[in-house]
């Protein structure tokens, strides 16, 4: 299985760009006692894998076209694809600070994921995660993006430039990215999995501010269908806890965590099958649960593991 590169999903300055802090429950806790647990005494209980539920493609106008400069015949992008594409940017003469043997860079292939927010959801900084229509979301990153939903009935070969954003005001020459990841959260990615550091790269359009043109060719559709499921991790291994000066008792008090974690399967145009796993990432309790004494020293590393093993991109061979 080869790992492809793609868009990032926030936004700057969205809350799913800032650090990721793990809270209580992945053992970060003032007093616990230097003891180290056995892993292996860990319990992982996995729930069904439901559908990720996804919204419908942005109102208003998307991204326009500017050129076609292949005409595509096969099949059309539909919402709910993966969509692979090779990009070139050409940097113009305003680009001062590009030497002129690299005006023209080939960028390679990237994914973007068509598929949108869930319609009414409030905003991520203060939503609790609950649900799987939270967690398809806002947690694993569907964008709402108009970049994405300009590929819309675009044809498998099609490779084009694009217009100013209608929906930008600062860097009108900036119409989209290309990065790591394309469902979910790249910078929790990044954080997660040091191998997906990749600062990624804007897809430019010509304006009267810069005049930097990126081609996207459609080389790839995927159709496929995303899910998500519950993981929750308790812990009842025996440890200390810090009572006051001076003072500790031990308890092996059950303490749980809850995480979702999500996956998009399908099969391509060529007949190939891909995939992207996501996450797992930290979720409030379902309702009627808690996560108990909420300290543990195993959560964290059990965490970071699972994200090491995560595995994207088209499957090799024929």
């Amino acid at each position: 299985m080869r790992i492809t590169p793609d868009r990032p999903r926030s936004q700057p300055g969205s809350p799913l760009q800032r650090p990721i802090r793990w809270p209580l429950a992945a053992g970060l806790v003032t007093g616990l006692c230097a003891c180290t647990p056995d892993p292996s005494k860990l319990q992982v209980t996995y729930g069904p894998w439901s559908p990720l539920h996804e919204g419908s493609a942005p109102q208003g106008p998307v991204v326009p076209v500017s050129r076609v400069l292949t005409q595509g015949n096969g099949p059309r992008v539909e919402p709910g694809m993966m969509i692979e594409v090779n990009a070139v940017t050409t940097f113009g003469e305003k680009q001062v600070n590009v030497p002129a043997r690299d005006k023209v860079r080939d960028l390679g292939r990237h994914w973007i994921y068509v598929a949108f927010d869930s319609d009414g959801l409030p905003d991520p900084g203060t939503m609790e995660l609950k649900t799987a229509e939270d967690a398809a979301a806002k947690v694993f990153g569907a964008g709402g993006s108009r970049f994405a939903a300009s590929f819309i009935g675009l044809p498998l070969g099609h490779k084009v430039t694009f217009g100013p954003r209608p929906d930008q005001t600062e860097s009108r020459s900036i119409v989209g990215g290309l990065g790591v990841v394309p469902f979910g959260s790249f910078e929790r990615y990044a954080g997660n999995k040091p191998m997906a550091r990749d600062s990624g790269a804007p897809v430019y359009t010509k304006t009267p501010e810069l005049d930097n043109e990126t081609t996207l060719e459609i080389v790839r559709l995927c159709k496929g269908h995303a899910a998500q499921r519950l993981v929750t991790l308790q812990d009842t291994t025996e440890i200390s806890i810090a009572q006051d000066i001076g003072r500790s008792h031990t308890t092996s008090q059950p303490r749980w965590m809850y995480l979702r974690e999500a996956r998009w399967t399908g099969t391509c145009n060529d007949g190939k099958a891909m995939h992207f796993d996501y996450g797992p990432v930290l979720v409030s309790p379902p309702p009627g649960r808690d996560v108990g004494l909420g300290i543990s020293q195993l959560f964290g590393p059990w965490v970071m593991q699972a994200w090491q093993k995560i595995d994207l991109g088209v499957a090799s061979g024929p």
